[in-house]
This record gives C-alpha cells, sequence and structure tokens, in this order.
C-alpha cells in the first residue's frame, strides 16, 4: 500500500461525514436537476461527505474512491449505492454515456496537467450528451503559509504527505478545462475541518 494511498484510508475511517454538509453546495445544482432519477457518478468520494446527501436524493448513485475504507464508509449510508474502486487515473469501470451528472469535489487538484487531462477525457466518455460536471477545485487564495509541512514546487503547485495539491485561478480552470462549456464559475469562501477554505465551484457541460 502505497503512502497515501494509507493517508486516505486513515482520513476516511477516522472523520464521520455520515450527515449533511453545513454548507451544501450541491442542494441548488440537485434541485436544478430533480426533474427524473438521474444517474449520478460521485469521483473521490471520500469518507461521504457528499455522498451523505446524495444517497437521499432517489437518484441512481455510484461512489468511486481507491480507498477501500472510503467505500466501506460510504456503502452503510444506503443499501442503494453503488460502488467502484479505482484509481482516477485509470480507465473508469463505468460504461460509456451512462452518467447525466459527475460529481467532483475538491479531488481533481492533486494530479498533474497530463493526468488531469485523460481524467477529464474519461469524465467525458461516462457522461451522457449534454451532462454535467459538478467539481470544486482549491483556490489561489487558499495556499497555506510555508512549515506546515508543504513546500512550493512552482506558483500553483506544493507538495504534501499525498502528492502534489494544485491551486487555481479563473484563467488556469479555463485553461485546463478547454472545450468545456463553463456555464457557472465562482470563487467561494466555506468552511472545510473548522477552518475557512477558498475554493472554486463549476459546472461545465461536456463538449459534443
Amino acid at each position: 500500500m502505497s503512502d497515501s494511498k494509507k493517508i486516505w484510508d486513515d482520513f476516511s475511517e477516522t472523520h464521520s461525514t455520515n450527515k449533511e454538509p453545513e454548507n451544501n453546495w450541491l442542494r441548488p445544482w440537485l434541485e436544478q436537476f430533480a426533474k427524473d432519477r438521474l444517474t449520478i457518478v460521485e469521483l473521490g468520494c471520500g469518507p461521504g461527505e457528499d455522498s451523505g446527501f446524495l444517497s437521499k436524493t432517489g437518484h441512481n448513485l455510484i461512489c468511486c474512491d481507491f480507498s477501500e475504507k472510503a467505500l466501506e464508509r460510504v456503502s452503510v449510508l444506503s443499501p442503494d449505492i453503488s460502488t467502484r474502486l479505482f484509481d482516477l487515473r485509470d480507465t473508469f469501470p463505468i460504461e460509456d454515456n451512462t452518467a447525466d451528472i459527475v460529481v467532483a469535489s475538491l479531488c481533481l487538484h492533486y494530479f498533474k496537467d497530463e493526468d488531469m487531462y485523460r481524467i477529464l477525457a474519461e469524465i467525458r466518455r461516462v457522461l451522457r450528451a449534454g451532462g454535467t460536471l459538478l467539481c470544486r477545485l482549491n483556490s489561489m487564495r487558499d495556499i497555506r503559509p510555508s512549515g506546515d509541512g508543504e513546500a512550493q514546487l512552482a506558483p500553483g503547485i506544493i507538495m504534501t504527505d499525498v502528492g502534489i495539491k494544485r491551486f487555481y485561478d479563473e484563467a488556469a480552470i479555463r485553461q485546463v478545462f478547454g472545450s468545456w462549456e463553463i456555464f457557472f464559475i465562482e470563487e467561494k469562501i466555506t468552511q472545510k475541518f473548522s477552518r475557512q477554505k477558498a475554493l472554486w465551484e463549476i459546472a461545465l457541460r461536456a463538449p459534443l
């Protein structure tokens, strides 16, 4: 087991997230899309911070992570949740054109650019035509002061105990998503682990 995987396993075991988040960013989006029963794929679900809410919406939910412990925690939220164990850098074990919504909250900024583009291609593959990607990414304003065990490798890129972590401004977001249609983008301040966190909330449609 890699050190980073062990860290995420330990995190999933020690964090209780089976209640609705205090700042539920997904609720307005799901209310907007709640006309029919949808298939929602949640990437990097962790121990279920968003999964707990999503599992109560009545939609078909597939939770994905590379931590077995995370998926164990998520599976107890509802017997209707499907889970997939895989690394996002690999081919997703999900069929083409099956998802109406892909959720990726604070998980896509842990990858190098070449991996990010490969992940986005997989997201596009599993989304139906006109499907939506709802994601949140670290803001440049959220880079922590030096001295907390994180070393800066380049502007907006730091090394952590789980690997690299990216921080974005709007220009970098528009560059990385390239041909995707961004129909909502906003920098927000929320609460995460008892501290303020600056992040970008983004909604995109897959390129045709």
